[in-house]
């Protein structure tokens, strides 16, 4: 069995896949259920790496299936992550967002209102 993987037995045809890996108390730690539906067909409902329901042909093969995923599942380092794109900066000459769509209405320094608007007048 491979590294990190443990089969815990619930019964004669039932087992608890763990990553041994993870502490006890981790509930990632449980991996799968595992169950003996036939001779030939052994059933695993995921709880880990995105899967649901699969068949195998023996217990070994969930482990090993099991150790594939959680190879997919874990981050490479092996090279750079992809930038992310950003938009270019807004441009300061156009219009702001404040004047976009506002019903604010603006009143003139001299205009009604203002208690200096009737000495501006002729």
């Amino acid at each position: 069995m491979p590294p990190g993987m443990l089969l815990d037995p619930l019964g004669d045809d039932a087992w608890r896949l763990c990553d041994d890996d993870l502490d006890s108390d981790d509930a990632n730690r449980l991996v799968a259920y595992v169950e003996r539906m036939s001779d030939a067909h052994i059933e695993a409902v995921w709880l880990r790496f995105g899967e649901s329901t699969t068949t195998h042909s023996s217990p070994d093969d969930v482990v090993r299936h099991a150790t594939a995923l959680r190879e997919l599942e874990a981050p490479s380092t092996s090279a750079k992550p992809a930038p992310i794109p950003h938009l270019p900066p807004v441009n300061s000459d156009g219009p702001s967002s404040e004047d976009e769509g506002s019903d604010v209405r603006s009143t003139p320094r001299n205009g009604p209102g203002n208690a200096r608007s009737h000495l501006a007048r002729p």
